[in-house]
């Protein structure tokens, strides 16, 4: 029996190509920051099975803010979660910044909200 492995690839950075763009993307493997839709803005995308979610941690942490409040952050990060029901999303990766209890505090708050579980890697 021969084995096929099969990678897939997600198109990162879409919304600032999303107005041009003028084919169906239901085809297309697409990956996007809530960091790029936590102000409400954002396109059909976000609804099809083959997008997946990252959390924006990474965007935070490039910012010059450096009073941002977490808990709400997730909060609006949960929340979008479930208003554009997500299947595949990463959770907030702040073991660095908040520390460990922390980050987990808020990985709990958002598997409660969504009800759903975070896998172990």
């Amino acid at each position: 029996m021969e084995i096929i492995k099969i990678m897939i690839v997600y198109l990162a950075g879409f919304k600032s190509i999303e107005n041009q763009w003028k084919k169906p993307t239901e085809d297309i493997y697409i990956l996007s920051s809530f960091f790029e839709h936590r102000n409400g803005v954002f396109g059909d995308y976000v609804y099809q099975e083959k997008h997946i979610l990252d959390s924006g941690a990474f965007s935070i942490l490039r910012g010059k803010k450096s009073n941002i409040d977490f808990i709400d952050y997730s909060k609006k990060y949960s929340n979008f979660i479930n208003k554009t029901n997500q299947q595949l999303f990463f959770e907030l990766d702040l073991y660095q910044i908040i520390g460990l209890e922390k980050t987990e505090q808020l990985r709990d708050m958002i598997e409660q909200t969504n009800m759903i579980t975070f896998e172990s890697g």
